[in-house]
């Protein structure tokens, strides 16, 4: 009801409403998001696959749904170290800052494998001052870390959705798993 509100809202202004992600925790859910929004003649698109960052890029929908692995999956292609394209649901945030997210997310999971076996990709002068303050820093650190990267992403970028739903959201406890992070930046985009 809140996302066909603020849809109202923006028509009634002139202004183009944009498109609502909603992530679910699984693909049965998601396909009963899918059935209901239809039933409000409205369009929704599961982003799925390969072509879901085409799909968001095209905006035939209402609704673009996807599910929390999907989710977690498109945060991993889009800091995939050594990408330099842009990632549609990240638009205009570099691949490095993207990076540098990551590498964080790495070195708070799985310390010993990030200090010890990855250090080396780590080539890039951004990436490697982020991991020497990485290493200097204990774990409560590395929270405020996040915190400011996550702000840096927000910073001059305009909203690709109008709204962002998360359902089942107490599943996004753990701040520092991907799907997490995803939706920390793409929550924190302000219009």
């Amino acid at each position: 009801a809140g996302c066909e509100l603020r849809r109202a809202i923006s028509e009634a202004k002139g202004l183009k409403p944009l498109m609502n992600l909603i992530v679910s925790p699984n693909k049965g859910v998601q396909d009963q998001w899918e059935e209901h929004i239809v039933k409000c003649h409205r369009r929704a698109i599961q982003l799925q696959g390969a072509k879901r960052e085409s799909l968001l890029r095209e905006k035939i929908c209402d609704y673009a749904l996807i599910t929390r692995y999907q989710f977690a999956a498109i945060f991993m292609s889009a800091s995939e170290l050594g990408r330099n394209k842009t990632s549609a649901f990240f638009p205009g945030i570099s691949s490095a800052l993207l990076q540098k997210l990551r590498m964080l997310h790495d070195s708070q999971n799985d310390p010993n494998k990030f200090f010890n076996d990855l250090a080396g990709k780590y080539q890039a002068p951004e990436l490697q001052s982020l991991h020497a303050e990485l290493t200097r820093k204990k774990n409560h650190d590395k929270g405020n870390i996040m915190r400011k990267l996550i702000n840096e992403c927000s910073d001059g970028h305009q909203p690709i959705f109008d709204m962002f739903i998360i359902d089942e959201a107490h599943l996004c406890k753990n701040d520092t798993t991907y799907w997490s992070i995803a939706a920390a930046i793409i929550g924190n985009l302000k219009a």
